[in-house]
């Protein structure tokens, strides 16, 4: 709790933005991780694919 009465002045006072605030942040890390891994997986499909083809 006092983590939350220290990040006050950051974040407000008002517990319903604090927790709009960190779905927000939670959703666009998703988002990021999502795109992350959908980079990954296009990258190792194109590495399969060449590799086949060869």
């Amino acid at each position: 709790m006092s983590l939350l009465i220290a990040a006050g002045p950051v974040l407000g006072y008002n517990v319903a933005s604090i927790v709009f605030q960190f779905l927000v942040v939670a959703f666009f890390a998703v988002i990021a991780i999502a795109i992350g891994f959908l980079v990954y997986a296009a990258k190792q499909l194109k590495a399969r694919e060449s590799s086949v083809s060869e």
